[in-house]
């Protein structure tokens, strides 16, 4: 048992390594108030075909009743991609299974012309010390995210996340290097799904 609690946290760091990256306040906009929430079937190209688990241009995605997300300030992309994980996901099981009390994960990924540009990865504790937990545990991996309540979260900038899916593809979790090709294997291997709001 002992054994296995041990590979499961290692897979999750492993997994979570796409946020490496140092959260940058003045890249990054995130709300405590309720907003508006997004549609994930809504493209933000005119007259585009809707393409699975994208979401609105400018429209904030609420994560908690108290905490949302919005759009980094003066971020160019075309396709915003939203996936969720909750209790019966693979990385929320992992997570639990772990000793974490870990409630939800979201994916956000802004795209441009079909290149991630932007992802925010987003964690809710089911309260304020298992999200503390959470964060320690992130930290200890060399990791950095910011808390605000039972939430905590991290930003990837365009370098980063170009950098990391280039990693990844580098290693064959999957082929190219589109948007596409990383948000469909995140959310085949950690089990999640569209967000719903």
């Amino acid at each position: 048992m002992k054994y296995l609690k041990r590979t499961l946290v290692l897979c999750l760091a492993a997994v979570m390594m796409t946020a490496l990256a140092a959260c940058s306040s003045n890249t990054t906009s995130t709300t405590s108030t309720p907003a508006q929430t997004a549609s994930t079937q809504e493209s933000t190209n005119e007259g585009a075909d809707s393409q699975s688990g994208e979401a609105a241009e400018g429209t904030a995605i609420q994560i908690t009743d108290n905490f949302s997300i919005t759009d980094p300030e003066g971020l160019d992309y075309d396709t915003r991609y939203v996936y969720q994980g909750t209790t019966g996901s693979t990385l929320i099981n992992n997570m639990q299974m772990s000793g974490y009390n870990a409630e939800a994960m979201y994916e956000i990924l802004y795209a441009k012309d079909g290149q991630p540009v932007g992802e925010y990865q987003v964690f809710v504790g089911a309260d304020e010390a298992a999200a503390s937990s959470l964060l320690d545990f992130y930290q200890s991996q060399g990791q950095t995210l910011t808390q605000e309540g039972n939430v905590i979260y991290t930003y990837s900038d365009t370098d980063m996340i170009q950098a990391m899916v280039a990693t990844y593809s580098g290693m064959g979790m999957f082929s190219g290097t589109s948007a596409q090709d990383y948000v469909e294997w995140m959310s085949s291997y950690n089990g999640l799904v569209e967000y719903q709001p």
